[in-house]
């Protein structure tokens, strides 16, 4: 089954108010002015449905969505006769993605890559009994979500209740999981690497993908680790002065809806932002051209000034746009700029600053080329620009989640450390201590210190296992090891699906009526790594650490578990998928060249750390782990760089003959 030729074009969703939901999570916050009995999303919600016979409006979303803030605005959700209407005929449902985790890929998993829609804002029509009929997807840039938009949803919904036999919808979710048990085979690497050089703009670069320039950064990594380090520069090197980056504090807005930036949607989201810190750093160290420098401690610095909350790294900040899509803190109005600076001030803005509405109507910064970010200018405006702005600064949000703190915090110690910036290690290795709140024994929290399993995720678990691993890796912490391990092997065994290497990425953790056909596991990047692109990746670098020994050395008389899989079951399960996906799969092909061979590299004695790290930057194909003190097996004695292939150990190496090893290797 292609998912081009059965990809359905869904439409697009609105808004809502709180009834019986958890008054501070942001999501239901935004439905107050609305009169809509939003249900929180539990087993007691469904059960009404049934009761009472009605069908349900499921809205999966968060308020980080310019899409969910359309449909909760004065012409959505609002309008009093579209709230009468879903009063009457369903069972209003709305689950916030950030509070319950997992769900945002629950429908049509794989299929949403080519079809293209938000993520999070999602209105799926389920019948009384919770299947899935219909769906009201943000779908193309640029369509209003306004009470018609969301009045054709629910007229289109009724006719399918009428008929569930013409349910399209539901034949392409199920077709969706069907593929799981698709034959077999092997990633199309050289494939994908195709298809992200096709979406790259001819003239604005970026990564165009369903008409949108999306914030991608595995799959500028996939570009480099595939020897496409042209193609990552011609992508990212126009991106990287472009309204897209966050000029005034640092880091990345999610996507713009047109290819040329014009149009940006404020949002900030942690997780992808921490990955293009550490993509940013990769880039930097192999090509030491200073504007991938720039952005990555910019970011890094973001992340760390701006998005932590008692030293935990939240989820997102919210786009702050008013009625004509201008930000309140990132747009610069004619009067603003007339009112504070002199007409020569103001033409420098024009000129370098793009400060220029008859182009730009958000009037946000994009840099007009690299070399102004070392004139004194730059620095000066940007300075006063910032200080124009002070005190409107965007609704931040307020509970961490464990998926976005650890796996954040995992990756603004990756970019460190590439780096070699001392410093930011030590602030990402104290940031680590933290993530200590997410965990009880062996039960991973949704939120700190919140052991009661509603919202948990399998990205829970990955991320406090990401975490970990990374603890160890850089500083040799045994017990970050082992804790780290021991979440990645609770985590697979919870979330596993009834295929082997299938996992899901959530449960319905609550007994009695439920959704059917959900959950389903993740594999798109759209909101960070895939929880299955991970789980990967965590297995291949435990398993190279189990497979040389540190892990029983560090244990000791401690019994250690096997881990639940190997990488291969995972890849090999979901290969085909990801081949007809073709995008928005980065993570998992990255994954998959890393562990594909069974090689990897070792690097130990007082150096290992260092040495790992360039083998890191050179390598972003190979697994690299450190092995610290006299933990590395007996062949490892001498202290040194080793490759392993199948359990043989070649070295020691100088980096430059492990280079050649680890070619001679692959090929």
């Amino acid at each position: 089954m292609g998912l081009a030729a059965k990809a359905l074009r869904p439409l697009i969703p609105a808004e809502s108010r709180l009834n019986q939901a958890l008054p501070e999570e942001d999501f239901f916050k935004s439905t107050e002015t609305e009169d809509i009995p939003w249900r929180k999303f539990d087993s007691d919600a469904f059960a009404e449905a049934r009761r009472t016979n009605k069908p349900i409006i499921l809205l999966i979303g968060d308020v980080c969505s310019f899409a969910g803030r359309q449909a909760d605005g004065p012409r959505g959700f609002q309008e009093k006769d579209l709230a009468v209407r879903i009063r009457k005929g369903y069972v209003p449902i709305r689950l916030d993605t950030s509070e319950v985790g997992g769900w945002s890929s629950a429908y049509l998993p794989f299929s949403r890559a080519v079809i293209g829609f938000d993520p999070l804002f999602q209105l799926i029509i389920l019948d009384p009994n919770g299947t899935p009929v219909d769906a009201g997807l943000a779908v193309e840039p640029g369509v209003a979500l306004a009470r018609s938009w969301i009045s054709r949803q629910l007229d289109r919904a009724d006719q399918v209740l009428k008929n569930p036999a013409s349910s399209q919808f539901l034949l392409r979710h199920q077709a969706d999981l069907a593929m799981m048990e698709n034959p077999a085979t092997s990633p199309s690497f050289s494939d994908h690497r195709d298809a992200l050089e096709e979406v790259i703009d001819p003239v604005y670069g970026g990564l165009v993908m369903n008409k949108r320039q999306l914030l991608q950064p595995i799959s500028w990594e996939y570009l480099l680790a595939q020897g496409g380090m042209e193609s990552a520069d011609k992508s990212l090197r126009p991106l990287l002065l472009s309204s897209l980056v966050d000029w005034l504090d640092g880091g990345f807005f999610r996507q713009s809806s047109q290819n040329s930036y014009a149009y940006i949607e404020f949002d900030k989201l942690a997780r992808p932002n921490a990955e293009m810190a550490l993509t940013l750093a990769l880039l930097y160290q192999r090509t030491q051209t200073p504007i991938y420098r720039f952005h990555a401690i910019r970011t890094f610095d973001w992340l760390v000034d701006h998005m932590t909350q008692r030293g935990l790294v939240v989820p997102y900040q919210m786009g702050d746009e008013d009625e004509v899509l201008r930000s309140e803190r990132y747009s610069f109005s004619p009067l603003l700029l007339r009112e504070n600076f002199e007409p020569a001030e103001r033409q420098w803005l024009r000129q370098h600053f793009g400060l220029r509405a008859e182009e730009d109507p958000q009037l946000t910064i994009r840099i007009d080329s690299e070399e102004v970010l070392d004139s004194p200018d730059f620095t000066q405006y940007l300075q006063r620009l910032r200080k124009l702005k002070s005190g409107r600064n965007p609704h931040v949000a307020e509970q961490p989640q464990a998926d976005v703190s650890c796996s954040a915090v995992a990756r603004l110690l990756e970019c460190a450390w590439v780096l070699g910036d001392k410093k930011r290690i030590g602030i990402a290795g104290d940031m680590v201590e933290r993530l200590e709140e997410f965990r009880s024994g062996r039960t991973i929290g949704r939120r700190p210190s919140d052991f009661n399993f509603e919202g948990v995720c399998l990205a829970d678990y990955l991320g406090y296992s990401d975490a970990m691993l990374w603890d160890y890796l850089v500083f040799g912490r045994a017990e970050s090891l082992l804790s780290g391990r021991t979440a990645l092997i609770d985590g697979l065994n919870r979330f596993a699906g009834t295929l082997p290497g299938e996992y899901l990425a959530s449960r319905f953790t609550d007994t009695g009526a439920a959704p059917q056909f959900v959950p389903s596991p993740s594999l798109t990047d759209d909101l960070g790594e895939s929880a299955l692109s991970s789980a990967v990746r965590l297995l291949g670098y435990y398993q190279a650490l189990d497979q040389i020994g540190v892990t029983a050395r560090v244990a000791g008389s401690q019994p250690q578990e096997s881990l639940p899989c190997v990488p291969n079951l995972i890849v090999d399960r979901f290969a085909s998928i990801a081949n007809e996906m073709r995008i928005r799969v980065s993570g998992f092909y990255l994954n998959s060249l890393r562990t594909k061979d069974g090689i990897f590299a070792v690097s130990t004695g007082p150096n290992a750390s260092q040495l790992a790290n360039r083998v890191r930057i050179d390598h972003p194909d190979t697994i690299i782990v450190t092995s610290f003190g006299g933990e590395a097996g007996p062949k490892m004695k001498t202290p040194g760089l080793y490759g392993v292939h199948h359990g043989q150990v070649v070295g020691p190496m100088t980096p430059e003959k492990l280079s050649d090893w680890l070619i001679r290797a692959r090929h």
